[in-house]
């Protein structure tokens, strides 16, 4: 059986040509060995072991282990999944979970914030940063002193985070408001759930609302931070 390999004319055999040279053939049942791929290829295409794809172009859906040489071009809107949390450098922020005030507290001793609390479940090493702002109100009394409220951070099981105090005037008969603000950041926490709480306290005794309804409102934001 006579094969024939001509530039000109491409391959023949028996005098018939089966590829030619200048033309578009298409390709039925064969199998290409180290094939080497230039152009577009349109249509479907199941390549074995691992093939090397150079400057490509890439629609669709692609499955399966792939190296790509040159430099790939890869739209963001292309791309699903989740990129582990030890591939991103530390101190990216890895998630963020907020609470919000649902109502005012009136307190003349200390009591929790309603609304505010939250939990975060965080990998192993993360650390966790607190941003929690709460107001208070004070009601106008004859005594003086009155009005001193204090804000904490506190764990689930009354470990104070941060906190601060805002003390209130000599003078009687004054209302007053007062917007706290608090950060704080753990350090490194093994993996599991963590949960917090603001708390806040009237320590002279008179009444406060917190997160009065009205304008003045609470948050509390916790971030976890890759180690």
């Amino acid at each position: 059986m006579p094969i024939s390999l001509n530039g000109s004319t491409g391959i023949t055999v028996n005098g018939a040509t089966l590829i030619g040279a200048n033309t578009t053939d298409t390709l039925t049942n064969k199998t290409l060995t180290s094939a080497v791929l230039s152009g577009t290829a349109t249509g479907t295409y199941t390549l074995a072991g691992t093939p090397t794809i150079t400057a490509p172009v890439l629609s669709g859906t692609a499955t399966g282990t792939y190296t790509l040489g040159g430099t790939p071009s890869l739209a963001a809107t292309a791309l699903t999944g989740t990129i582990a949390a030890a591939r991103l450098p530390a101190g990216s922020v890895l998630q963020v979970v907020k609470a919000q005030s649902t109502g005012t507290t009136t307190t003349t001793s200390n009591a929790d914030l309603a609304g505010l609390s939250a939990s975060i479940t965080v990998f192993a090493n993360s650390r966790i940063l607190i941003h929690a702002t709460s107001g208070h109100y004070s009601t106008a009394l004859s005594s003086s002193w009155f009005g001193t409220g204090q804000l904490r951070v506190l764990t689930s099981g009354g470990t104070q985070i941060a906190g601060s105090e805002h003390q209130g005037i000599i003078t009687a008969n004054v209302e007053q408001c007062f917007q706290h603000t608090l950060m704080a950041l753990t350090d490194a926490q093994a993996a599991g759930t963590y949960s917090y709480k603001l708390n806040g306290t009237s320590t002279t005794g008179g009444s406060i609302q917190w997160n009065r309804s009205g304008g003045i409102m609470g948050w509390l934001i916790l971030m976890e931070v890759a180690a």
